[in-house]
């Protein structure tokens, strides 16, 4: 696999850091985080203004919720 290198601040380091599980890598929080849902529009929107580690938290909540909403709602093909 290739890889590349970016660079970050300190707050955006620690706000990735935080969503990080287990011994899970940076990549892998990337990839989960930024997977295909329905929130994912409303997520981009917040994680593009500027705001705080609190604030991101929330937004990574909110993805969270809505990722159990769709399991929830889901067609049980009953």
């Amino acid at each position: 696999m290739t890889h590349k290198t970016i660079t970050l601040s300190e707050d955006a380091y620690s706000a990735l850091n935080t969503l990080r599980k287990g011994k899970e890598s940076f990549t892998d929080v990337i990839l989960r985080k930024f997977a295909k849902s329905k929130s994912r529009d409303l997520l981009n929107y917040v994680k593009a203004m500027e705001m705080d580690r609190e604030i991101l938290i929330l937004a990574s909540d909110v993805e969270e919720i809505y990722k159990n909403l769709d399991a929830y709602t889901a067609p049980t093909g009953s």
